[in-house]
Parts: structure tokens; sequence; C-alpha cells
């Protein structure tokens, strides 16, 4: 279970709630494929972050069925094709052996089949030849002449599936789908699960009567928010880890409401009340609640505001006409939803043009069409717009003054304590690797600020702290090696350590190895 416990945390695992007829749907499915060889291959729907991948692994850990189940994340996979061949066979040997290996000859080495290991050899020499279609023909197959070889059946589960069309880009691949689908249909001991929160996409793949995937998917599955009683056990379930209870069940309904539902968002709320009473010693009653939920919507440093940012912006990244597209998702936003000749009428532009912007708009997954009016497909991402770029509260059309003063204050506080705490978990550091090192360390605020600095001989030890409930990310990493190029330290004997409470992303991981960073995670 190494593999599972790296991409399926187990604070995660204790969390996982309901979700009990599609845990079922795909046992049922993989009880037939093992048993009698039918293949039903499924797709499932959903907003981002609402519980997709969590089922994946919630079935890998508990299954028991002799079968080989493999987890692809396209999200995390480059979809040039030599990259992609390559990535997409290392995953299938990693979870076949259960190995983190990164190396792809020791992996076909592991599997002690001379076959599959002149297979890879002869992949790998075709890698440097740089045919497209070849490569992505080959990755394709890999799972099905595993399968023969080791004579059991193999499960496939690809995450952010749309990704895939990524590849289409690039000379020699015409219509990726349509690869995939040739090999799906050429297979008999590889069965697939695909997953996709871009829904809109998804849907011209799998149910579109022109894609290549149409007919070819036994079962497209969508996923949507908590009811009620889920939410309220989740909830539970996360007060529940902090000791802490909560027997009003209009507390919980209002976090529900507030939330929507949506599993992440949810999740979110809870973790910022937790921390709010935690720092405040609040009571959780109504008052609190909000504070909770408006510090995440409102707050730049806040987890809510800055996913929401991000889904914003990078949906709008690929689209053309990225100006006129924001000004209609701010009516949008606005007026709650909006139909083609309101629209042109706000934004002064013809039909024909306005349609045709819409329909690029959709393409981005923001918003969805019923009837003639245009929603939201995420109302609480409406209203994080409502609030960063009308200025407008979250519940009323005008600007509202207590909600200003309440964030303020809160703001203020909330800040106040939060860097008071910083500056004690940067004073225990100090204690400790002053120890550590038997090295003097000081603060260091020059030409660029550094949380710790000390000299042992000739050599200079420079430190970089952030105790925050985040992983860090490549750019904190990038921020720290810039801040070291415009020091004094630039040009002298150093080591630079890099501290984390909540550890560091894979993109983070690789620069600080670059750049031989030693690393420390917080327990």
């Amino acid at each position: 279970m190494v593999l599972i416990n790296d991409v399926y945390a187990r604070d995660k695992q204790e969390l996982f709630t309901n979700r009990i007829k599609e845990i079922a749907m795909i046992d049922s499915v993989i009880e037939s494929f093992v048993e009698k060889g039918i293949r039903r291959h499924l797709a499932f729907l959903g907003l981002r972050r609402i519980g997709k991948s969590l089922i994946l692994f919630e079935y890998i850990k508990r299954n028991k069925k002799d079968v080989i189940i493999v987890y692809v994340d396209l999200k995390k996979t480059s979809m040039e094709p030599q990259f992609f061949a390559l990535e997409y066979i290392k995953k299938i040997l990693q979870w076949t052996l259960n190995e983190k290996e990164e190396d792809l000859l020791i992996l076909a080495n592991k599997l002690k089949n001379e076959e599959i290991f002149d297979q890879i050899n002869k992949f790998l020499r075709d890698v440097k030849e740089r045919n497209n279609l070849n490569l992505i023909n080959f990755a394709f197959s890999f799972p099905e002449l595993l399968s023969k070889h080791l004579k059991k059946k193999i499960v496939v589960c690809i995450d952010e599936f749309q990704e895939i069309l990524g590849a289409n880009k690039y000379n020699g691949v015409d219509n990726i789908v349509d690869i995939f689908r040739t090999a799906l249909q050429s297979q008999s001991n590889t069965l697939y699960f695909i997953t996709g929160s871009i829904i809109t996409t998804m849907e011209k793949i799998c149910l579109e009567d022109n894609s290549a995937l149409f007919l070819h998917l036994d079962k497209v599955i969508n996923l949507y928010n908590f009811t009620k009683e889920d939410s309220f056990e989740l909830m539970n379930k996360i007060f529940k880890r902090e000791e802490i209870k909560v027997t009003n069940e209009n507390i919980l309904l209002e976090i529900f409401k507030l939330s929507g539902g949506h599993v992440f968002y949810l999740t979110i709320i809870c973790e910022k009340i937790i921390e709010l009473k935690k720092l405040f010693d609040f009571d959780i009653d109504e008052n609190l609640i909000k504070k909770a939920f408006l510090i995440e919507l409102t707050n730049k440093n806040a987890r809510l505001y800055n996913y929401f940012n991000y889904i914003f912006d990078n949906s709008l990244e690929k689209a053309r006409g990225k100006t006129s597209l924001k000004s209609i998702l701010l009516k949008i936003a606005n007026r709650e939803r909006a139909s083609n000749v309101e629209l042109c009428f706000d934004l002064n532009k013809e039909a024909g043009e306005m349609q045709t912007l819409l329909k690029r708009l959709m393409e981005t997954d923001l918003i969805v069409k019923e009837g003639k009016y245009y929603f939201y497909r995420d109302s609480l991402l409406r209203k994080w717009v409502r609030t960063f770029f009308l200025g407008l509260d979250i519940d009323n059309k005008t600007p509202s003054k207590n909600t200003e003063e309440l964030f303020s204050q809160l703001e203020e506080k909330y800040l106040r304590v939060s860097t008071e705490l910083g500056r004690a978990k940067e004073y225990e550091w100090k204690v400790k690797l002053e120890e550590e090192f038997g090295i003097k360390l000081e603060n260091y605020n020059k030409e660029v600020e550094f949380d710790l600095v000390g000299r042992k001989q000739d050599i200079w030890h420079i430190f970089e702290i952030k105790h925050r409930n985040k992983l860090t990310n490549y750019g904190d990493v990038n921020n720290f090696l810039e801040k070291v190029r415009k020091s004094e330290f630039k040009d002298k004997k150093k080591r630079l350590f890099f501290i984390s409470k909540s550890g560091f992303t894979e993109k983070a991981r690789r620069l600080i190895e670059e750049n031989k960073i030693e690393t420390q995670i917080e327990i």
C-alpha cells in the first residue's frame, strides 16, 4: 500500500464520507471483469475538488480482488508525446510493483520478465526518434501487454482525462481520443475508469455522437455536492478530529448552506472555524461561522480565496478574448443569471458576437446554459466574483458598511495573532537549530529579509521558515533563491535550509534538489 498512501493522505482517508453507491458500482464492475471478463468502462464527472479522485483512492485502498489497479493523474503529466508515454508506462509499472522507483529499466527488470524488459528497452530507443504516434500507441497498448505476460487483469484509472487533448497539438497526433479508443477496443484484459472536472469538455468526449468515445463508456456518472445528511456526517468527523463537539444542528446547517455541500469548500470553512476558535477562544456560533466564511472568501492569504482566484484566471488563460469574457462573467455574477439579450444591452454588443463569446465562455466550464439563461456552474465562485471584482456584499447587491467593518476588525486581529504565533514558532526553531548546529542565529533584515542567519567557521547558514497549513510551492522556494542571489551571501560559502510545516509540492521538491537546499518538515 506504499503508493496509495502517497496519493491518499491518512487525514483524507479518515474523513472519507459516503459515496457508497459509487464504491459499490466500481466493486460490481471489477468483480464482473475479474470473474467473467466483462468490461464496463466508467467515467466520473464533477466539479473540481468534489471528490472524484478520492472515490478511486478509497476503492484502491479497500480492494481485495485479484486485479492490478493503476492510477494516472494527467494534471501532473506533460502531454508532449514522448514525456506522456514515458510517464504513462512508468506509472503502470510503479503501481503494478507498488514501487516508487523512477527509473523505467530498473522497474522493468524487477518484473523478471525478459519480454517486457526487451519491449521497454526498444521503447526507450524509439523515444530518441520522436515518432509521436508510435510512442503513444505503445503507451496505450502497454497495460494489455503487461497483463498478458503477468496473467493478471489490469484496471487503469485516468484522472483529469480532458487534459489528454493537449497531445493533439503535436506532430503526428491528429486525435488522441481516437487513438485511445482504438487501443481500448483491441484490449480484453484492461479496464478503464476515467474522471474529468471540465464538465463541458468531458461531456463532449463521452456523450456527443461525433466523439471517438461515444458508446464506448458503459456509464457516465455525474458527482454532485453532498446532501445535508452527508455534509453533517463529514463536518462531525472534522470537528471530532479536533475533539470539538457541535450539538446544535443549526450550526451545521449554516455551514452546509454556505458551502452548498461541496466537500472541499465545506472542509475549508470547518477548518477555518476550528482555527479561529483556537486562536481567540470563540464559541462556535453563527457569528463565528460567518466570520470564517468571510475570511476565506475575501482574505488574499486564505485557501478558498486563492483557489477561486486560480480557477478564474486559469480557466480564462487559454480562452481568446479574455477581457470580453471577463466582462460577461462580471455581468452574470451581478445579475445571478443573464440572457443573451440582457448581456448585449449591458455590454453594447451585437447578438452574433455575444453568442460566439458565450459559446467560448461555456467551453471554459465557468458557466452553463439553462433555457435562455446563463448561470455560473459553481454558485460559490459567483459569490467570490461578486465580492472580489464588484465589491458587493455576499448576499446583497449593495455594499455593506457593516460587512466591511466586521472584516476589517477581524482581519486586523487575525493577522496580529497569526504574526505573534509565527514569531513564537520562529523562536522555537531558533532555539532548536542553534542547539542542532552549534551556531548563533539571528533575524536578518538588510537589503532582503531572512528568517534566520548564522555563521559557523567560514560557512553561512541561511534558513527560510514557512509555518502555515498549505504545501510550500515552487514560487516560495524560487523567492527564497532570488533573495539569496540579491543578498551579500550571493558569492559566499553557504548552506541553505527550508523548513516547512506542511511539506512541499512536487515542483518545489525538484527545485530544492536542483539547488541543494536542505529541508526539514515540522512535526
